[in-house]
């Protein structure tokens, strides 16, 4: 994944400017502010400081803020915020209000969160199942295309009916063989 974000951002070298080849909906605004508001220190942190002095050294130039939000756009897409440390991030990055409405529904203007409510808040699990996360995506303004997919389990078990009808004979013999291997009988 390293060397394709290196690779278009060479591309982008030559043209003096860096440029990602990522569509921003309206939504992604919002997203991509909050990311910025946390600094290099944390982009940094979040996207590795390795990769970070790789590709300084392969482009010979500094990354700021922006360039660090691209990556970590690049880098995880549209299932940006089911990586848990960006997702804290985030959310260190919210309102108390929109820290609570996240939480537990509660839209209350004048609501502060306890010890104990931000703890729960940092322990939420991400799914498309869990209305906490669609919250999240409500209050960063963003489509459910930012959930993860939902898989839907097979039958586990599959009724097999014959196509042809058992003679009365053949029906008693079927039964007699179902009824001893159910009960467990070592005589057929």
């Amino acid at each position: 994944m390293i060397t394709l974000v290196v690779f278009e951002m060479l591309q982008n070298k030559i043209n003096m400017e860096f440029r990602v080849i990522f569509c921003y909906g309206g939504g992604m605004r919002k997203i991509r502010t909050i990311l910025k508001q946390l600094g290099m220190p944390n982009l940094v942190r979040l996207y590795g400081q390795q990769n970070i002095n790789s590709i300084t050294n392969i482009l010979h130039e500094g990354i700021n803020e922006v360039k660090i939000v691209d990556l970590l756009f690049i880098k995880h897409g549209k299932q940006i915020l089911a990586n848990k440390s960006i997702r804290l991030a985030i959310l260190t990055k919210l309102t108390e209000q929109d820290k609570g409405y996240v939480l537990d529904g509660n839209d209350d203007s004048t609501r502060v969160l306890s010890r104990q409510e931000r703890e729960s808040l940092a322990k939420l699990n991400w799914g498309s199942h869990l209305k906490s996360s669609t919250r999240l995506l409500s209050v960063l303004e963003l489509k459910d295309d930012y959930l993860p997919t939902r898989y839907s389990k097979p039958p586990s078990k599959e009724i097999v009916s014959p196509k042809t009808i058992l003679f009365p004979h053949q029906r008693r013999a079927k039964d007699d063989v179902t009824r001893l291997l159910i009960n467990g009988s070592d005589r057929l």
